[in-house]
């Protein structure tokens, strides 16, 4: 007999699998007329008003290549330690986990838009003589702050200008922080990008403006468990060894599956959340039907961890297609290899060469709906596979395996 498909429900929904959502403010909007004044009254204690930071950094997927799990993370600590310095400085607050390879950090209104570009052009001239180097963009506007993270229009247009439109060591800048800025302080130069919600602008140079840096308490929101962070952050380079006791109680070795899942477009951000928690309801039961780690999901996407490739093969076919059938599109990266997972207070953080390879197969090769599995994972997997062979380059890194 077939296994029943999940088709879930707001009321099958518990906080844990809402994810970052609160899920009083889906409930109340489901239970309402949903129109827009009920939508801008749940939302309205949620509005902030100010300049965001967004950053990005460059070269991380061919760096992975070249070197170690742990030199990764300590290179890629640095620019971050050098960011939050200079915002908290700048009275900045910083913005959900810094995972991967972003930040963002939030300064109030009442902070000029000046001292901000101001403070992140002394933060790109220290992260100059790091290894690893990153793109910045700022976007003054309203934003809704929510579960820990930035939600809405202007959130996504800070963020992918500073993902797709920003290079390593430059820092580009909305018309509404354009606005802001005293005229001769600035030199600017027009972006040629179309397509977006507003003209961005490089900022070559600025009048020097000594940045005054205060002592801060506390690090940057890090991805780790205290005692690595501080093992991390202590360490030089050239003294990271694999064999420290610390590494080897956190070192797994997994198959990775990542699942990218596509939303429709909602005219209203509440709609659109409530879509997330669904599809975030979906990868809890699947990954409980076949016992699989969710290391961390929110409903666009979901990162899981097994140590089997069958099970994980088979907990991509069932999450693509409990998911097809609920009338979501995703994609399905998966990767074999060594990873780190830490335990963290409120569910689990990871890193590894297999979640870049992962991520890179489900959301930069292009296919919707399908699963890519590296050769990581198809080369000794002691089950028959049925699929297409590919091989492509994506940000120097050559990545082939099965298309299934």
């Amino acid at each position: 007999m077939a296994k029943r498909l999940i088709q879930p429900s707001l009321a099958d929904l518990k906080q844990d699998i809402a994810g970052v959502i609160p899920l009083p403010l889906i409930l109340n909007w489901a239970s309402s007329k949903r129109d827009v004044k009920k939508h801008n009254d749940l939302l309205a204690p949620y509005i902030i008003k100010g300049t965001v930071v967004s950053s990005d950094s460059s070269g991380l997927s061919k760096l992975s290549s070249q070197k170690s799990l742990l030199e990764v993370l300590k290179l890629v600590s640095e620019p971050k330690e050098v960011i939050f310095k200079y915002g908290s400085s700048t009275s900045g607050k910083a913005i959900g986990v810094w995972a991967a390879d972003n930040t963002e950090m939030f300064y109030p209104e009442a902070i000029p838009v000046s001292k901000v570009v101001e403070s992140m052009v002394e933060a790109q001239t220290e992260i100059a003589s790091l290894k690893v180097q990153v793109g910045m963009a700022v976007h003054f506007g309203e934003f809704y702050e929510i579960g820990g993270g930035l939600c809405g229009d202007e959130a996504d247009f800070v963020e992918e200008a500073a993902e797709s439109f920003s290079g390593k060591g430059e820092i580009v800048i909305s018309e509404s922080v354009k606005e802001k800025l005293p005229e001769n302080n600035f030199k600017l130069v027009k972006k040629d990008v179309k397509g977006l919600k507003e003209a961005l602008y490089t900022v070559i140079s600025t009048k020097p403006q000594r940045v005054v840096l205060r002592e801060t308490a506390g690090s940057y929101p890090y991805p780790f468990t205290d005692s690595f962070y501080k093992f991390l952050k202590s360490s030089k380079v050239s003294e990271l060894k694999r064999e420290d006791g610390m590494y080897k109680n956190l070192s797994k070795n997994r198959v990775i599956t990542l699942v990218r899942v596509d939303h429709d477009e909602k005219k209203l951000l509440l709609d659109f959340l409530t879509d997330m928690a669904l599809g975030n309801s979906i990868m809890e039961s699947v990954s409980k039907e076949f016992g699989i780690e969710r290391v961390k999901s929110n409903g666009g996407l979901g990162i899981f961890a097994s140590t089997d490739v069958r099970d994980s093969l088979a907990f991509a076919r069932r999450i693509k297609q409990v998911l097809t059938f609920n009338g979501y599109v995703c994609s399905v990266g998966m990767a074999k290899g060594e990873v780190l997972i830490f335990p963290m207070k409120e569910g689990e953080e990871i890193a590894g060469g297999p979640v870049n390879v992962a991520s890179k197969l489900a959301e930069d090769v292009g296919g919707r709906g399908v699963i890519f599995a590296d050769s990581s994972v198809t080369q000794k997997p002691k089950v028959k596979l049925k699929g297409s062979k590919f091989e492509l380059e994506v940000s120097g890194v050559m990545l082939k395996g099965l298309k299934l």
